[in-house]
């Protein structure tokens, strides 16, 4: 009676392990999907921004070269640091997911080895069980 109670308990512990493997993996995935989707847009914004800087160097240079009324001096210089707050931002976020990613990767490793301990402590409980079975039986 007492191992079938410890059975039962093994087994509960068991199956919510299970299931929180399950959710990690789940979120690990999902969180993988979003670091990639963060990545391709920070390559788009990077593109984009080298597309526009592009463009004001070519406007600025016309506008140099049709001899504004303006002076030189009114003409803002361009950044050449790719490094604009959007992509800043973006690389922060993929930063901070890649972080979060890991700590779940480390959360499911933890919940892989609960499981696998409460598993061998499991088969110990079912074979002390049919060792007893098998013992009882010897003497009826």
């Amino acid at each position: 009676e007492k191992m079938s109670t410890e059975l039962a308990c093994q087994s509960r512990e068991t199956e919510k392990l299970i299931l929180v493997n399950e959710k990690v993996s789940t979120e690990n995935r999902a969180l993988k999907r979003e670091i990639e989707l963060f990545k391709q847009t920070e390559k788009e914004l990077a593109k984009r921004n080298h597309s526009y800087l592009r463009t004001i160097r070519t406007l600025l240079t016309k506008l140099k070269a049709a001899g504004a009324e303006r002076p030189e001096a009114d003409i803002p210089e361009i950044d050449e640091d790719p490094n604009s707050e959007v992509l800043e931002l973006y690389r922060t976020k993929v930063t901070t997911l890649e972080s979060t990613l890991k700590a779940t990767e480390e959360e499911l490793v933890a919940a892989e080895q609960q499981r696998d301990e409460a598993s061998k402590e499991l088969k110990m409980v079912l074979d002390l069980h049919d060792e007893v079975v098998r013992t009882i039986d010897v003497c009826v």
